[in-house]
């Protein structure tokens, strides 16, 4: 459930997909999108690991992250990924060396959005008696923040949108890549 003290804001909506098929290194790749992570100031979150083993050998893994990033008191970023695979491991040469593989299906979807948190910016210090004062203080925090967002602070908020968005297609460019490597398509 959404938080009611936020403004969320889509910057690329949920659903957008990579899909390949082929041979790589899941574990490597699993410890690969941690790091990218990491490194770019996201909290990796974990909400889902579930592994189904069918009767065959083959696997069917499904993870869902949300990795939030906190960019300053105002605004919030989120990358959210699920991933579902269908392999089979296998044992691969891979340079010389052998090593384990795992061949199937990888399915990602990928969405990313920033939240404003406007009402906890803008609360105010004295604590409201009755319900038609804070239905008053709601207006005027909503006018305040219409002002500060509008005015004072537009500049900073388009660029918080074109900095997500590029983190999120960089995050998609390193999937891509990493899928090119292992030769999946």
């Amino acid at each position: 459930m959404p938080d009611p003290r936020k403004q969320s804001i889509d910057i690329i909506g949920f659903g957008y997909k990579i899909k390949a098929g082929g041979m790589l290194d899941f574990e490597e790749l699993y410890q690969e999108l941690q790091r990218w992570f990491t490194y770019m100031g996201y909290t990796w979150q974990e909400t889902k690991y579930r592994v189904i083993e069918n009767p065959d050998g083959s696997k069917q893994v499904e993870l869902k992250w949300v990795c939030p990033k906190e960019v300053d008191d105002y605004v919030n970023f989120e990358i959210r990924m699920d991933l579902q695979v269908f392999h089979s491991d296998i044992e691969a040469n891979v340079d010389g060396v052998k090593k384990k593989l795992q061949n199937g299906g990888f399915e990602f979807r990928l969405g990313a959005k920033y939240e404003k948190n406007w009402k906890e910016f803008w609360i105010p210090h004295k604590k409201i008696l009755n319900e038609k004062d804070e239905d008053m203080a709601v207006g005027f925090k909503r006018f305040k923040k219409d002002i500060y967002e509008r005015v004072l602070i537009k500049d900073r908020i388009e660029a918080y949108e074109a900095q997500l968005y590029t983190e999120a297609h960089m995050l998609f460019d390193e999937i891509k890549a990493y899928m090119k490597l292992y030769g999946a398509q």
